[in-house]
């Protein structure tokens, strides 16, 4: 049998098609790395979404236990379902571990929608051994278990930082939340709870109940709600409202940590509380202003005992 020789031009030919064909399958191999990463990538950002929402859903749903939020002090006539436990020499109220140094300005006996305050917005310096510095604005139910908040702190476990932020907060049948959710519903474009917010200003803090909502307002913008579905109907009103400055710190008399812009309250360098009115009332509440058992570092002054609507006070101080 003889052997078939190809001719110069078959071998190019031949030799042309595998080249071809090495071609073809390192290109088929590189389209199945592409495809095989970019499934690899969606999976993982697919994931990675998942882990992202889940982990806000929590943040949205359970309470904030790093930085203990206080219940607003007693007011007269309040609280008979309330316990404050203080230590025998112990200057503020302590709850679980946690003391909590008030001044404290208050309305009661009257029926109304909601309350508004103006507030020295400052930056306080939080002992890193303390909790926080807050300043708001709080609107309750005549047996003190419903209530929402409205206000600014520096509470380097909430935010991350020493800086000043918004927050609101609120209670269901005497227990406790979360800062900034649980419930919220943001509205605004322009402003947020959690949000920074400018120093040494005056901003104004507004709650009311308005188809059926309790509204945020913050300096005449809504800031967002809590829908008064969170309450299944037991809070359309508020019978008593307050406005306070206050530090959390784990001493029972010995709080580090500066309130409002850490000046005293009877100096007219001081913090200031101001246009304290409840909204949608006919009754002129009755209005009282207290330390809540606040050591002398900590004052209030510069008040009218016999004021009743457009109210204000200077307070705070530098701590120890």
């Amino acid at each position: 049998m003889s052997l078939y020789n190809p001719t110069l031009s078959e071998l190019g030919n031949v030799m042309s098609f595998m080249r071809k064909l090495y071609n073809s399958l390192s290109l088929l191999r590189s389209i199945s790395c592409w495809v095989v990463s970019i499934v690899v990538l969606s999976v993982v950002l697919q994931a990675t979404m998942s882990l992202s929402v889940a982990a806000q859903s929590q943040l949205m749903t359970t309470n904030v236990s790093y930085a203990p939020k206080g219940r607003p002090p007693l007011t007269p006539g309040q609280g008979q379902n309330r316990v404050m436990m203080s230590a025998p020499s112990s200057n503020g109220y302590c709850q679980g571990g946690v003391c909590y140094y008030e001044n404290n300005m208050v309305a009661y006996d009257f029926t109304a929608t909601g309350a508004t305050v103006k507030l020295t917005q400052a930056k306080p310096t939080v002992s890193s051994r303390d909790y926080h510095s807050l300043v708001e604005l709080a609107v309750e139910s005549a047996d003190d278990q419903q209530i929402v908040e409205f206000g600014w702190i520096v509470a380097p476990d909430v935010n991350g930082d020493s800086l000043p932020h918004l927050f609101v907060y609120h209670w269901v049948n005497g227990q406790s939340t979360c800062y900034n959710g649980c419930g919220f519903v943001p509205t605004s474009l322009t402003y947020k709870a959690g949000g920074l917010i400018k120093e040494n200003s005056v901003g104004t803090y507004t709650i009311n109940y308005v188809g059926n909502k309790w509204v945020i307002y913050y300096n005449g913008t809504e800031l967002g709600y809590f829908p008064e579905s969170l309450w299944k109907g037991s809070f359309t009103s508020t019978q008593a409202v307050q406005a306070f400055g206050e530090i959390a710190s784990p001493s029972t008399t010995k709080p580090l940590s500066q309130m409002g812009n850490g000046v005293v309250g009877t100096s007219a360098k001081s913090a200031t509380m101001s246009g304290f009115s409840v909204i949608g009332s006919n009754e002129a509440p009755t209005l009282i202003y207290e330390d809540v058992q606040a050591p002398a570092v900590y004052k209030m002054g510069r008040y009218n005992t016999a004021c009743t609507n457009e109210c204000g006070m200077g307070f705070g101080g530098p701590g120890y």
